[in-house]
């Protein structure tokens, strides 16, 4: 129940805030805006990003893992989340890159 659940959700960026996108063939979502999912309780990325035109903020969740995170964007900010490492990290960052574990 609760992957049906998920998968449910998944089709509905706009749930998070998300209007501006486009879902790839693969199901990879390019945002053609600023992408805000701080302090969601996340403790997954809720989507496959692509390419996020704006910034991008996860900070303030429970990530431990940025699987799912944008392969390019403009600002990459994810700090304040259960992270042990930078694998899934942006490829391209067109701005700031700020991630801080305190």
């Amino acid at each position: 129940m609760k992957f049906k659940i998920v998968e449910e959700v998944k089709k509905y960026p706009e749930h998070f805030g998300i209007f501006n996108y486009k879902f790839r063939p693969d199901g990879t979502l390019d945002v053609f805006e600023n992408v805000t999912l701080w302090e969601r309780n996340l403790t997954v990325l809720p989507f496959k990003f692509g390419k996020v035109d704006g910034y991008f903020l996860c900070d303030n969740n429970y990530l431990v893992s940025l699987e799912g995170a944008p392969y390019e964007v403009g600002d990459f900010y994810c700090h304040h989340n259960k992270l042990t490492s930078l694998e899934y990290a942006p490829e391209i960052v067109n701005g700031d890159f700020f991630l801080r574990y305190e």
